[in-house]
């Protein structure tokens, strides 16, 4: 029903049952851009919140006697609505990072996710980044340039970022998704992902878990064979 005049919340009559709210459903809305959608546009995590407010008591039915209870186990449903924020912790996206005790160095994003800055010559590529990156090794201390504003955190909250190998060319807008796939301490090969995007999706990727990189260092790794299946 609608709210009366005095009233800010709608009367759902909660305590009839089989009257009232039934079902709600949410539209998210996301206002950053509102026209020239493509089909690879990245994925943004939703965060919901719910909280009872009241208590409503249901009268129980009587239980028919002589029945044999069946346990069904629920359907799996994977919903990202717990996704941490850089927020969360005092950080910001594109802040790095590194956790007590590690030397390794990441960036986060702004949908919980992290990737590893291989080696300190990475954030040489990056002029703009000169007051926000970080350092892998102590022995480049005395080396100007863009070593010095890793914020040190516990290995909880780097932890609470999950760990992507993912990247998109931010400079070309080629649309191509390449997996860096680790083969030393710091040294890796970039493997193009050769699927559609929807197949990315459907085997497990996130588009919200690519990051951006330019194509200066797309250059330095070398090409690894075409991946063709996430799993």
């Amino acid at each position: 029903s609608q709210p009366g005049p005095g009233d800010l919340f709608f009367d759902f009559n909660l305590g009839t049952p089989g009257q009232g709210l039934e079902k709600i459903i949410l539209l998210p809305v996301k206002m950053e851009k509102k026209n020239n959608f493509t089909d690879k546009e990245p994925l943004s995590d939703l965060t919901i919140k719910l909280e009872r407010v009241l208590s409503v008591s249901f009268p129980l039915p009587t239980p028919t006697p002589n029945l044999t209870p069946i346990t069904t186990p629920s359907p799996a449903i994977q919903l990202n609505i717990l996704a941490v924020r850089p927020a969360d912790f005092g950080l910001r996206e594109g802040d790095f990072i590194r956790a007590e005790g590690d030397i390794d160095v990441y960036i986060i994003n702004d949908f919980g996710f992290k990737r590893l800055v291989l080696n300190p010559q990475i954030c040489l590529l990056y002029g703009h980044l000169s007051t926000r990156t970080a350092l892998r090794s102590t022995s480049l201390r005395s080396t100007s340039g863009c070593f010095g504003a890793v914020k040190v955190v516990s290995p909880q909250v780097r932890d609470a970022f999950k760990t992507s190998l993912f990247f998109t060319d931010g400079e070309n807008k080629d649309g191509r998704i390449y997996f860096l796939e680790l083969t030393g301490e710091d040294s890796a090969v970039l493997r193009f992902i050769n699927m559609s995007g929807d197949d990315f999706i459907r085997q497990g990727g996130n588009f919200s878990s690519v990051f951006l990189f330019n194509t200066r260092e797309k250059n330095t790794y070398p090409l690894g064979e075409n991946i063709r299946k996430l799993n």
